[in-house]
């Protein structure tokens, strides 16, 4: 999970930079099963894939 600060200037849109700087509409979200492929893109860092994993201090159910 991540928070980010605003101002009342912001709004809020549905979208996220796709490749070539095309956007593309987020449609829905889903927590992603532990072992699943997941990716997370970053103006600043960019694109990095990996493996879902249980929060430290989780225990299996």
């Amino acid at each position: 999970m991540a928070w980010a600060a605003t101002n009342s200037q912001w709004t809020a849109t549905p979208y996220v930079s796709g490749a070539g700087g095309r956007n593309v509409q987020v449609t829905g979200s889903a927590q992603a099963p532990v072992g699943a492929s997941v990716c997370r893109s970053g103006s600043t860092t960019g694109r990095h894939c990996g493996t879902g994993r249980r929060p430290r201090g989780a225990s299996a159910r």
